[in-house]
């Protein structure tokens, strides 16, 4: 039961970071947004993400989502 919640706890962050992106329209280089993860969850799977490719830097602190 522990490991349903923590996977649930994992997947809720992921989306709120990709829905931040999304929503704001941040999916090209042009568009990039600084984001400055909260929490230690938050701030490794944003990491995760940007080391995935998923998330791109183009200046410092600013990031836009790679959908492809």
């Amino acid at each position: 039961m522990a490991g349903e919640m923590v996977s649930a706890l994992v997947v809720g962050t992921r989306r709120r970071i990709v829905d931040y992106f999304t929503d704001a329209g941040a999916t090209k280089p042009d568009a990039a947004l600084p984001y400055a993860p909260k929490g230690r969850l938050e701030k490794r799977l944003f990491r995760r993400m940007v080391d995935f490719g998923l998330l791109v830097e183009v200046k410092q602190g600013r990031f836009w989502l790679d959908q492809d």
